[in-house]
């Protein structure tokens, strides 16, 4: 049997791999604060977080969000998230591996 090549694909849990907590919950909290909800820390996020997405902000919100909401907090978060993720860096020992 030989050597097989192939590309590997590598998933990411939020942090895991790609060290972009600060990036997420900086986006996270542009998205509530264009519809007025208060900011959240990284331990709450993280005690809450859970998919399908949407039942993560139902947490958040004791309710899901209404069609509007979900597309206002979906573009914010895009936009604040590629910005930040900018200065993100992969997570110590990732290289290593």
């Amino acid at each position: 049997m030989g050597m097989q090549t192939g590309a590997h694909i590598v998933w990411d849990w939020n942090g895991t791999l790609f060290h972009d907590n600060d990036a997420i919950i900086g986006a996270t909290n542009a998205a509530f604060a264009e519809l007025g909800l208060a900011p959240i820390t990284l331990e709450r996020y993280r005690a809450l977080y859970c998919v399908p997405v949407p039942k993560f902000y139902e947490r958040l919100m004791g309710r899901l969000p209404t069609d509007a909401e979900w597309a206002v907090m979906d573009a914010t978060f895009q936009r604040h998230y590629s910005v930040h993720r900018s200065r993100c860096a992969l997570a110590d020992g990732v290289t290593e591996l």
